[in-house]
């Protein structure tokens, strides 16, 4: 981590691994010999600084070069922007530094485009309002330190993604073999091993529990539990999670006291609770085989895709059921004749190649290498992300009109449906719904949005629109239930959408059960 010392708290809220800081207040420090002489993974390099003159752009670009050509290695390089927002009480200083920012950052992100191995985080997104500001423009609360914490974790997942595939293809070239992504022994990073994480930050600091939520570390242990419920019998279930609940209750309070000690004990007994289930790696094995072999002998039809794929199995909200390697089954309600494979918040935009964040691609080339034959009929679920958060974000960036980037997401969309149709597979795809009404908040780390939600739909439309007309050129089957959700005007009918306010409900099963049945799907 290298910037300003206002982004120390970082440091502080990172659990595990080995850090390296570097801060300075100065307004234009030394580029320090440590960042070119040692090899690192992760490189986190602050651009909020206390400059008192715009600086030059080409000094900028400069530096940015000498990051990207000059360290060793192939790390990750996440640039930190400062705060393009004014607040309350701020100082002409104040905010003619919010002023230098919102000129200086599109700048960087523009440059970070041709970047493959450079991330940015903008602070801009976390605040939200004047609390959220510190006593400069350069620090801020724990909400938007915990944010920012948040998309670095995210960004560091996405680097070891990378890493794997990399030498993945890289064994198999070695013996002259094509790459073809294989399943991965990962360490356990299940329940068990997050929650004695969580319980050493308890241990080491009652800052911890001011900055986590219980409600968060019980999802820990929730999520585990949820993994068997297909192994173990409901009434076995419902009595593990009931002891569950009681002890997310427990901590809670002990987080609110911010008791370390008395939160140390209620993790052990969270911790002894997943010592009781089988182990993580056989219940992901036994979860596996027994959602092919209901594949194979219900003859279901594959739903393949990001968390939309859910709506084909019955349930009502977002339920997943890990199948290991990254790879959930949505558990079907009712007897619906599909097999719904959540991959992740995967983007079309990169379906069409290896190493994106998710691994979408090499999710995919191992189901189809190992569990779904040719000649069965997939359905894809994509894109619903690229509209809500992507288009209207890049087309600020890259100054060009939304429906170019459309076109470039359905150019990489395609490219991958039509590999997959070429393997001997009936490839359908299920288009994006319309998209979250902007009376709900946008929410900048776990459901964000850019654009408006007239301008998503009208994206939206545009996506649907074109993807018809090259899947009937193709071969592929595209179906949509995009144009029942939207009025004259691209505002979001909420009818069909469930209690989350951004997934289908079953409300809106019987339309979207005629448009599978007028398509052939069924």
């Amino acid at each position: 981590i290298k910037g300003i010392c206002s982004l120390k708290p970082i440091e502080n809220y990172l659990i595990g691994g080995s850090i390296t800081t570097e801060y300075s207040d100065a307004e234009k420090d030394i580029l320090p010999t440590k960042l070119f002489s040692d090899e690192f993974n992760i490189i986190c390099y602050g651009f909020l600084r206390n400059y008192r003159e715009m600086p030059e752009l080409s000094d900028v670009f400069d530096e940015l070069e000498e990051l990207s050509e000059g360290v060793p290695g192939r790390p990750y390089i996440i640039i930190l922007l400062g705060c393009e927002k004014d607040h309350e009480g701020a100082s002409a200083q104040e905010k003619k530094l919010s002023e230098i920012y919102r000129e200086m950052n599109p700048a960087i992100e523009e440059f970070v485009l041709d970047h493959d191995n450079f991330r940015v985080i903008n602070t801009t997104d976390f605040v939200r309002a004047d609390s959220d500001f510190g006593s400069t423009s350069n620090e801020f609360s724990v909400g938007v330190y915990s944010g920012i914490t948040e998309k670095i974790c995210e960004h560091i997942n996405e680097y070891v993604d990378e890493y794997r595939a990399r030498k993945s293809q890289s064994f198999e070239k070695e013996r002259g073999y094509e790459p073809v992504p294989q399943e991965v022994n990962e360490p356990d990073m299940g329940g068990i091993a997050l929650l004695t994480e969580v319980k050493k930050g308890v241990e080491a600091s009652p800052e911890f529990c001011r900055m986590y939520s219980a409600n968060d570390v019980g999802e820990l242990l929730l999520a585990d539990i949820g993994d068997c419920s297909l192994i173990i019998p409901k009434e076995d279930l419902d009595e593990i999670k009931e002891m569950s609940g009681y002890q997310i209750d427990r901590l809670k309070k002990a987080f609110e006291a911010e008791d370390c000690t008395a939160a140390a004990g209620i993790l052990d007994s969270m911790i002894d609770i997943l010592r009781q289930l089988p182990d993580k790696k056989e219940v992901e094995r036994l979860n596996l085989e027994m959602t092919f072999e209901r594949h194979e002998l219900e003859n279901t039809v594959m739903v393949v895709g990001d968390s939309h794929t859910c709506f084909f199995s019955g349930n009502e909200m977002l339920t997943l059921v890990s199948l290991g390697n990254g790879i959930n089954v949505c558990p079907d309600v009712g007897g619906r004749p599909f097999t719904a494979l959540h991959l992740g918040p995967c983007l079309a935009y990169n379906s069409n190649r290896l190493g994106s964040s998710n691994g979408f691609l090499e999710k995919v080339s191992l189901l189809l290498d190992k569990y779904i034959a040719p000649g069965e009929k997939i359905v894809f679920s994509l894109g619903e992300i690229d509209m809500r958060v992507h288009v209207f974000k890049q087309a600020a960036i890259q100054g060009r009109d939304y429906k170019e980037i459309v076109d470039d997401i359905l150019a990489n969309y395609f490219d991958f449906l039509k590999t997959v149709r070429d393997k001997g597979y009936k490839v359908y795809v299920w288009g994006p719904i319309a998209s979250q009404r902007d009376i709900y908040p946008n929410d900048c780390v776990t459901l964000p949005r850019n654009g408006s939600e007239q301008e998503r739909n009208m994206a939206t439309a545009y996506f649907t629109q074109r993807a018809r007309e090259i899947s009937a050129a193709e071969g592929i089957v595209f179906m949509s239930i995009f144009n029942q959700m939207v009025d004259d005007n691209y505002m979001t009918d909420e009818t069909f959408i469930c209690a989350d306010h951004w997934h289908l409900g079953q409300a809106a099963y019987e339309a979207a059960n005629g448009i599978w049945k007028e398509s052939g799907l069924l």
